[in-house]
């Protein structure tokens, strides 16, 4: 039997899924950041480096300013 889905409730599924796989990303990274790091900034340019620092933190919830960011 095959189940159908509304628009909104495939968006929602589809959204769902999308947390799923980046939490379990971020997890299977975390252990190598310090290394990837490392190689990112030694082989990007300075501004490069930076923006794709903050991207990576705002897709990780880790705040980019304040306590446990950069000022």
């Amino acid at each position: 039997m095959k189940v159908i889905f509304s628009p909104a409730e495939r968006s929602q599924h589809r959204a769902t899924l999308t947390q799923q796989a980046r939490r379990t990303a971020a997890a299977l990274l975390r252990p190598f950041l310090p290394l990837l790091v490392r190689i990112a900034r030694a082989l990007l340019p300075a501004q490069t480096y930076t923006r794709l620092r903050e991207k990576a933190r705002h897709m990780l919830g880790v705040p980019t300013t304040g306590p446990g960011g950069d000022t």
